[in-house]
């Protein structure tokens, strides 16, 4: 880790995100941190961007929405093995959104695509803290464009 914090300061911070992963809390000391040294005076200017761009999709809204939608979308599901997780290719073959892995690369390359709106990393593992735990399963929402969703529901992880 690149930073100038001391090892007391980088182990409370590592505590705090143990305590709470969702809130991101090294990320936005590190991202300060580094900010003040490269642009001094700039970090607190900056604070609201980097605040914007590490912040977690509200889970509960998230929810909501995918509650919404499972009841006016085709049942969509996926298997996840916990030993081998999904790249989000797989994940938008089985929710119908793309009909091939190199067309979900294409849209993926092109910002069309996302897992709970944010544009996932083509190639890359979707780690399981993506699923969305909701009264009627567990799930992902997929994102094709602006205007079509699709709730895939996630088995295996019980």
């Amino acid at each position: 880790m690149f930073t100038f914090l001391s090892q007391d300061e980088i182990g409370e911070l590592m505590a705090r995100h143990a305590q709470e992963p969702g809130a991101r809390i090294p990320h936005h000391a590190l991202a300060s941190d580094v900010t003040e040294w490269v642009r001094p005076g700039t970090a607190n200017e900056l604070r609201g961007i980097l605040k914007e761009v590490f912040s977690d999709i509200d889970a509960a809204e998230l929810g909501r929405t995918i509650e919404q939608l499972v009841s006016t979308t085709p049942k969509r599901a996926f298997h996840w093995d916990r030993s081998r997780p999904p790249k989000p290719e797989d994940l938008f073959v089985a929710g119908g959104l793309a009909s091939s892995k190199s067309d979900a690369r294409r849209l993926l390359a092109g910002k069309g695509l996302y897992i709970n709106r944010r544009v996932p990393l083509a190639g890359a593992a979707v780690s399981d803290t993506e699923v969305v735990t909701t009264a009627q399963g567990k799930f992902v929402l997929l994102q094709k464009g602006k205007k079509t969703y699709q709730p895939l529901r996630i088995t295996g992880l019980e």
